[in-house]
């Protein structure tokens, strides 16, 4: 009887042992769990809402979800004849003066098919209320503390669900050819190098040739180093936000790493022609030679 108590108490620390070892494995891993859910992401799922859409109207071609604002919605590409059709009229071909969000007539969104270098989507901006409908909420990335806490943008097209790196928020005018799909890789880099001179903030994020980079163009009314326009009337200047295609699966950052630009090119001074031309330089080079003289 002896021995058996004995055997019976021993059976019972083995169990006690074991009940604390499994507590503190569950602990440890609920632990872990926590901290990798903070780190890795699942890109939002999207690719559904496409194909729903693409069943009422065949100019479906993806969905735009920009975290932080309520911009979440299917874009549809302008037809071959016509750019500015989706900014003019609503998803079935109504006329509308909101519109929707737009993708550029010329970028390769077809299924099954590889991603133009540049994919542009419009969306219409009537003010600078940074709490408006549309691509208002855009002006929000004014804010560097929103911008800091907000690196990515979402698009999923019917093949896929992607996450872009934002890597420039900066004033333009449609004189520099952004907006374009296939650009060589010269001029593309060219127009990249105008929008990192003219960042809002430094990302330090670089841009190869091998990256696919999407950007959301607005208009406008109050421009830095122009003043405040008139929204009843049209003009050139343009909010433009320009992220890179990074591995949706991978883990994200939760903040980006920006810096405010202190030497930001004003709108006046971008070159309004991106080639490979003197003039092009002479511009880029004299930009470069201002900030390293100012410090």
């Amino acid at each position: 009887m002896k021995e058996a108590g004995e055997c019976l108490n021993a059976a019972n620390r083995l169990f006690k042992v074991a009940v604390l070892v499994f507590v503190a494995a569950a602990l440890c891993f609920n632990a872990f769990a926590e901290q990798a859910g903070k780190v890795k992401e699942i890109t939002p799922r999207f690719r559904r809402h496409v194909t729903e859409y693409y069943k009422h109207n065949t100019d479906a071609v993806g969905w735009l979800n920009v975290p932080g604002t309520n911009i979440s919605d299917v874009v549809a590409q302008n037809p071959p004849n016509n750019n500015a059709f989706y900014l003019t009229h609503d998803f079935f071909g109504r006329p509308d003066r909101d519109g929707i969000f737009a993708a550029d007539r010329r970028c390769s969104l077809i299924r099954g098919g590889e991603l133009s270098r540049n994919t542009t989507i419009y969306g219409h901006t009537w003010d600078e209320d940074p709490h408006g409908n549309l691509f208002h909420q855009l002006k929000r990335f004014q804010d560097p503390n929103f911008a800091k806490d907000h690196p990515y943008i979402f698009f999923s097209t019917e093949d896929k669900d992607m996450a872009f790196e934002i890597f420039a928020v900066y004033y333009t005018t449609t004189d520099l050819p952004y907006i374009i799909p296939d650009l060589s890789w010269g001029r593309f880099a060219s127009v990249i190098q105008v929008a990192f001179a003219s960042s809002l903030y430094n990302y330090g994020i670089p841009v190869n040739k091998t990256d696919k980079v999407l950007t959301l163009s607005t208009c406008t009314y109050d421009v830095p180093g122009v003043g405040r326009l008139s929204v009843n009337v049209p003009n050139k200047y343009r909010f433009v936000i320009m992220a890179k295609l990074v591995d949706g699966e991978s883990p994200r950052k939760e903040k980006a790493s920006i810096k405010l630009n202190k030497n930001i090119m004003p709108v006046h001074s971008q070159p309004t022609i991106i080639r490979d031309d003197p003039e092009f330089l002479r511009i880029l080079e004299s930009y470069r030679a201002s900030i390293t003289n100012s410090k």
